[in-house]
């Protein structure tokens, strides 16, 4: 652990810095975030689970600002220890941070689980044994004002999310329409 505060001190790249990529797109792929409509339309929803063991987790953290550098140096002892440790099974696919203009950053982080729910469960009670694990996670928690965590099984028209190379930066926009109003 010292060296992996050490490492988090000089801003060396870490396993979290080196798993850090968008889930965007890929050279083969489309969008995993996204879904085609029609396929969603005439089948039913069990149909559209994929057939593979694969879970995910989406882990998303808001972050307070003034804690930030706290926070990825943490974080990167979280991921250097669950790298290290092979009774914990989550593996880290990627992280990203959004930027919307609140008050709090807010990062997100996919795990997969290879061996699905199996893998899930016992991941959850290689942490929860594990005192050096533990403290990691608690000196964390100060820099956290929220934290959220969802599972899900991948659908059969997502690809399986892919690790990107370099700093990939996307501009995700909503718009909501709404209608005029006729005055008369």
């Amino acid at each position: 652990v010292q060296d992996s505060l050490e490492v988090a001190r000089r801003g060396l790249a870490s396993p979290l810095d080196q798993a850090r990529r968008s889930l965007a797109t890929s050279p083969t792929s489309q969008a995993w975030l996204t879904f085609n409509k029609e396929k969603e339309k005439s089948s039913a929803h069990s149909a559209l689970v994929g057939k593979d063991k694969y879970v995910y987790e989406m882990v998303t953290d808001f972050v307070m600002p003034a804690q930030w550098e706290q926070y990825l140096a943490n974080k990167r002892l979280q991921v250097q220890y669950t790298n290290d440790d092979p009774t914990i099974r989550g593996e880290l696919v990627a992280s990203w941070r959004s930027v919307t203009g609140d008050t709090a950053f807010k990062t997100t982080h996919l795990y997969k689980y290879q061996e699905g729910w199996e893998d899930v469960d016992s991941d959850r009670m290689a942490k929860k044994a594990s005192v050096e694990y533990q403290a990691i996670y608690r000196d964390g928690l100060s820099a956290i004002s929220q934290q959220n965590s969802e599972l899900t099984k991948g659908f059969m028209f997502w690809p399986i999310p892919d690790k990107r190379e370099g700093g990939n930066v996307y501009d995700i926009r909503t718009y909501n329409r709404s209608e005029e109003r006729r005055v008369g």
